[in-house]
């Protein structure tokens, strides 16, 4: 799919499900769920291919919400207690 294409149809998906932290439609990949006591971290990875077994992959992003606070946050990025 075209860079264009997929980022206007990601654009169209956030619009109507404003939910969804995180949309590439060009990318494959897999993610991480860590849960503690303390927060839910997930992190994204993006594979170099799913044809062949790889090594190759990269860290697209990580989310987090932590105990108490039912917001997700990019790692890093404060968020505000409710």
């Amino acid at each position: 799919m075209p860079d264009a294409l997929a980022d206007a149809l990601a654009g169209q998906l956030r619009f109507v499900s404003p939910h969804l932290k995180y949309i590439n439609l060009n990318r494959r990949g897999y993610g991480v769920l860590d849960l503690t006591h303390e927060a839910a971290t997930c992190e994204i990875y993006h594979v170099a291919t799913i044809d062949a077994n790889s090594d190759q992959e990269t860290l697209a992003t990580v989310m987090v919400s932590e105990v108490g606070n039912n917001l997700v946050r990019g790692q890093g990025q404060k968020t505000p207690r409710l």
